[in-house]
């Protein structure tokens, strides 16, 4: 005899807010971010990944045997503080350095005195450098609060090529422009 599911009235709940949330995320992957900036020449993108928490745009190298990228995360505050109360700006960049020490062998970071310029705004800057798929990777992480936002900013490069391009997405980032709404 054929085995039957019979769903309680938990499952029914859970089962629509998983097809809810589903639409709202395929809704949101046509939407354009909600800044601009001057985008450096070498970068393509973005495609966009969103989750409960917020949306991540990635920028990634035109040429496919680059392994840099510009990652640019946005979570609402409100959102953020539900789940963290009060989430400073240290912290969130400590998450998200947690993540990246997982990936890497002999991680290693440090605290760079000068702030990472983001549109008319300065968060805290951590430089990171490890060891990835037998490539020494170096990459720059920043989170700071912009308009309601938490802005989390990531770029990665192989170290022999980050001193070209890191400056140039350094300079990029400081015309960024939130949208109005």
């Amino acid at each position: 005899m054929p085995r039957m599911w019979i769903l309680d009235r938990r499952h029914c709940a859970a089962m629509l807010g998983i097809g809810v949330l589903t639409m709202v995320v395929v809704a949101q992957e046509t939407t354009p971010p909600p800044f601009t900036f001057d985008k450096p020449a070498f970068l393509t993108g973005p495609d966009i990944s969103n989750s409960l928490m917020g949306s991540t745009y990635a920028y990634t190298a035109r040429a496919s045997a680059k392994h840099m990228q510009l990652l640019i995360t946005i979570m609402r505050a409100d959102d953020v503080r539900e789940q963290f109360a009060e989430l400073s700006d240290l912290q969130c960049i400590n998450l998200f350095l947690d993540e990246i020490r997982h990936s890497h062998k002999r991680f290693f970071v440090v605290n760079m005195a000068r702030p990472l310029a983001v549109g008319s705004a300065e968060f805290l800057r951590f430089r990171w450098t490890g060891d990835k798929s037998k490539k020494t990777m170096t990459g720059v992480l920043g989170c700071g609060q912009l308009r309601g936002y938490y802005y989390v900013i990531h770029f990665v490069d192989e170290l022999k090529s980050a001193t070209r391009s890191f400056p140039v997405i350094r300079a990029s980032l400081k015309t960024l422009r939130i949208q109005p709404n």
